[in-house]
């Protein structure tokens, strides 16, 4: 079972469809909770309505938007709307390429409602990874992406120091209480005869940052995995099936094949593919060539809830089954 204890980094998918929706999938659109923060990585057509099935309307504090192309923005609208008829007055940060930005300001002129809230708007860089927010919990980046208009991917990442105080090794020392602070900040401890403890004789190495990488659309990019290494989770766009590389490569996509390949050598814990074409009526097929290459393949079903935790990953389906890695 979820440890409720643990319940601090949820992945909600919201939409899972590409460019024309089909039964069961909607257009892209994911939600991440994390310790209060609630971050919308991208906005396609019925993301309120999504967001209202499976999470709540709760405001947003951030959306990250991948690029222009329609199955990615056109929910923002409607549900910036539905904020306003609910007097939302906290401000919401939009970061997205220039494109996105310029899109969201002429659209926000035509809402019949004004907006009761601030809107904060960020242009994302289109060349090299980038730090975009960081607070002493949480890092965002993003990553420019290759598709037939400017895109980027984003990085989630949560912030914890490397090392992590040994309490059997301050209790050795003596360690007074007040070099706890120093020992916190990465500096040597201090006896009051003054003597020197090392820090790496006090602390132990910490867990592993929980992270989540959000990566669509985009034709295969090997050099993303240097980017992406270690990543726990990691979204990747599967337009097409694995024999379909020619067509991904003229349209800007990948393949689940590809997708497999980049989790491979990113070496990340759990991968998700989604943004599967309407032509794949049944996308398992999809999933199964993936998991050739990855075994820890998952496909993007809308509702589905991927709780990272201290340890582990656990996934949770509408249906109610769970899954844990």
């Amino acid at each position: 079972m979820i440890n409720l204890r643990n319940r601090d980094f949820c992945i909600t998918v919201l939409g899972s469809g590409s460019a024309t929706p089909a039964i069961n999938r909607f257009h892209t659109s994911h939600l991440v909770a994390y310790k209060g923060q609630r971050i919308l990585l991208d906005a396609g057509e019925g993301t309120q309505y999504k967001m209202l099935l499976y999470d709540s309307l709760s405001p947003v504090n951030r959306v990250l938007i991948t690029h222009v192309h329609g199955d990615h923005i056109l929910g923002l609208p409607g549900l910036f709307f539905t904020y306003s008829l609910n007097g939302v007055e906290k401000p919401i940060h939009l970061y997205s390429t220039s494109q996105v930005i310029e899109w969201f300001l002429l659209f926000k002129d035509w809402l019949t409602v004004p907006l009761t809230f601030p809107v904060y708007t960020h242009v994302v860089p289109l060349h090299g990874k980038t730090l975009l927010y960081e607070d002493r919990e949480l890092s965002i980046y993003s990553i420019p992406l290759r598709h037939t208009t400017n895109a980027v991917g984003y990085v989630l990442k949560e912030n914890i120091p490397p090392r992590k105080i040994d309490p059997q090794a301050i209790d050795k020392f003596s360690i007074p209480r007040d070099q706890l602070g120093r020992l916190k900040m990465g500096m040597d401890a201090i006896l009051p005869d003054g003597t020197v403890v090392p820090n790496n004789k006090l602390t132990v190495p910490n867990r592993t940052p929980r992270s989540y990488a959000f990566i669509t659309d985009t034709t295969y990019l090997p050099q993303l995995a240097q980017h992406l290494r270690g990543v726990w989770v990691l979204y990747h766009e599967a337009t097409f099936s694995g024999d379909q590389v020619e067509e991904a490569e003229l349209t800007g996509h990948s393949t689940s094949v590809q997708a497999a390949q980049l989790a491979k050598e990113a070496g990340v814990r759990l991968l998700l593919i989604g943004h599967v074409s309407s032509r794949y009526v049944n996308p398992d097929q999809l999933v199964e060539e993936a998991r050739k290459v990855f075994p820890n393949t998952f496909l993007a079903v809308e509702g589905l809830k991927i709780w990272l935790e201290i340890e582990k990953i656990w996934l949770q389906y509408p249906d109610g089954s769970e899954f844990s890695l």
